[in-house]
């Protein structure tokens, strides 16, 4: 540390002025998404009044959005004290964050068009404990956001307990040679071997959601010309056009994957830094997140077969945070190479045994338990609903019974659970096939759940608990259960190594 480092922002400061702009463009862009509907309707319903329609609303959200922004820059301010970094905001309820030194995990720099345009940064600190937007400082000159992390940094490290060492982010991505990163054409691929049928089933949910929200405004056909003979149109060909609704919807999603993939993770890069590694990605937002090898909790690792064909591996590292975080703070690396796989996995769990050896697996009478709930009793309702309300026999809907069953029985051959004396591993899947690993030292606690079924029967659903997120092993025999939980305790107990 430079024994004479100067407290940058001792006094409250505000953040760049661009810091309105940023408010008013992101204000902006959430209206138009939230009433994008509404306004599409007013679009296909023409007439005369269109156009002062659209002019009310435009100047309506600019003045709000001006005079909001406004008064969220001069309520916010932050600055430096002794032994935190103090954050002050909100327009009529005041927040007041304070963020110890020594709380702090790492402070990522974002960059969005917006920003890039503007010559300026978002600052991210996050700690293990809080929500990241608490501790976010919307616009900062590149200057002034450098001399703030690197203050933070240099009063972290005088912070942290004696032997216990900072991880190396003063150094930009540019200064460091990437391991490895993704091309245009990377992205393509991932995009291409996407889960497609999950991509189709979100389109097919935000459409009828945004129908049932706004079906309100499309009851009379008659005030919608343009939108009346369309449909008027397509009821008469329907039949014709099942199938190439079908092929649309597929294709829609395809190319949905590979946009929302380009755009996440346009240029991608993984570089080293010391105890960690850090990534840098986006297209129109520019974002930086470091994975640390201390508060790494569960890495994991899956494909598919239209991954398995080219080769590639989807890579997530969870790391240590709050519950609202979780998602925020985990690390996702969308596609690599086996080799780059194997050098991720070896920054983290080098020198360690990889190969468990104690091999837990679900009792087979998971499959059955499994088939009444998630085959019999669904199909049974649904069966019964159009039976009884429709008149209707829907007899075909049986035929779903052989194909759920299946899905269940390649779930259970699939799910097994390895350990050691210093990881576990846990394998599942049925289409896309998923590897975790984790420390045994990492583990937070075990739970036991038993259904009454299950107290008959000697097996128990067991619960890991991790500071990202929980694990869980179905229908283990109590006496195996029993001894695992207390195996795992035993090491997490005797380390003396920091789970975070």
């Amino acid at each position: 540390m430079k024994k004479n480092s100067q407290n940058p922002f001792p006094e409250p400061r505000r953040q760049h002025i661009s810091a309105i702009i940023i408010r008013i463009v992101d204000f902006v862009r959430g209206l138009i998404v939230q009433f994008l509907p509404v306004l599409i309707v007013l679009l296909f319903a023409g007439g005369r009044s269109i156009e002062l329609v659209f002019l009310v609303f435009a100047l309506a959200t600019g003045t709000i959005s001006i005079f909001l922004s406004i008064l969220h820059y001069f309520r916010f301010d932050f600055h430096i004290k002794k032994d935190a970094l103090v954050i002050n905001r909100g327009l009529l309820n005041r927040t007041h964050t304070s963020v110890p030194f020594d709380r702090i995990q790492v402070i990522n720099f974002e960059a969005s068009v917006v920003h890039r345009l503007l010559n300026v940064v978002k600052i991210v600190v996050e700690t293990a404990g809080s929500k990241s937007s608490e501790s976010e400082i919307y616009a900062l000159s590149k200057s002034d956001a450098h001399a703030l992390r690197d203050y933070l940094l240099e009063m972290r490290e005088d912070a942290l307990p004696e032997g216990e060492e900072m991880e190396d982010t003063q150094m930009d991505l540019a200064e460091k040679p990437p391991l490895f990163s993704l091309n245009v054409l990377d992205l393509i691929k991932i995009g291409l071997t996407h889960n497609h049928l999950r991509s189709a089933s979100v389109m097919i949910a935000v459409t009828f959601g945004y129908l049932s929200q706004y079906w309100v405004y499309l009851e009379d056909l008659d005030d919608l010309p343009v939108l009346g003979n369309a449909l008027t149109a397509i009821d008469n060909i329907v039949p014709s056009l099942v199938l190439m609704v079908i092929f649309a919807v597929l294709i829609l999603a395809v190319l949905l994957s590979i946009v929302t993939t380009i755009i996440r993770f346009f240029a991608l890069k993984v570089i080293n830094i010391k105890d960690g590694l850090k990534t840098s990605s986006g297209l129109f937002s520019r974002r930086e997140f470091s994975a640390r090898n201390n508060k790494l909790q569960i890495f994991r690792w899956n494909t598919n077969p239209l991954r398995r064909l080219v080769g590639y591996y989807s890579v997530t590292m969870a790391q240590a945070s709050s519950d609202e975080a979780i998602d925020s703070q985990s690390i996702i690396i969308p596609g690599c190479k086996k080799s780059d796989l194997e050098l991720l996995r070896n920054q983290f769990f080098g020198g360690v045994n990889l190969k468990p050896n104690l091999l837990f697996k679900p009792d087979k009478r998971m499959v059955g338990r499994y088939f009444i709930f998630f085959a019999l009793l669904p199909v049974g309702i649904a069966i019964g609903i159009n039976y009884f309300i429709f008149s209707i026999w829907n007899w075909w809907l049986l035929l779903f019974l052989p194909f759920i069953f299946l899905l269940i029985f390649v779930y259970y051959r699939k799910f097994e659970m390895r350990i050691n004396e210093d990881i576990m591993f846990i394998k599942r899947g049925i289409i896309e096939d998923s590897w975790k690993l984790i420390y045994l030292y990492k583990i937070q606690s075990i739970s036991l759940h038993q259904t009454p079924y299950m107290q008959q029967k000697d097996l128990v659903n067991v619960h890991i608990h991790t500071a990202a997120g929980s694990l869980s092993v179905p229908y283990i025999k109590i006496d195996e259960a029993s001894a695992l939980r207390d195996f795992i305790m035993y090491k997490v107990e005797s380390s003396r190594k920091s789970w975070i």
